[in-house]
């Protein structure tokens, strides 16, 4: 908002900095910034992290089931 009045901008970001383009004439004004998010990118260590969270998940269970068949075959 500039004066009071909501005005068109354009508004991008690089996951650390927020541009926001307008037209402001001379002279003083007042302006209001508002709205504005910057949602920050996942970046590719925290998919590797999740991967490997995953895998370790998905082996612990696969030895788990393993041990349980392996004790559910016995005969006496």
């Amino acid at each position: 908002m500039m004066d009071g009045e909501l005005q068109d901008a354009s508004a991008r970001g690089d996951g650390k900095t927020m541009y926001i383009d307008f037209f402001v004439p001379k002279g003083d004004h007042q302006v209001q910034i508002q709205g504005v998010r910057n949602v920050p990118e996942l970046q590719f260590p925290t998919f590797a992290l999740l991967a490997g969270t995953a895998a370790v998940i998905a082996l612990a269970r696969f030895k788990a089931a393993i041990k349980i068949s392996k004790r559910g075959n016995t005969s006496l």
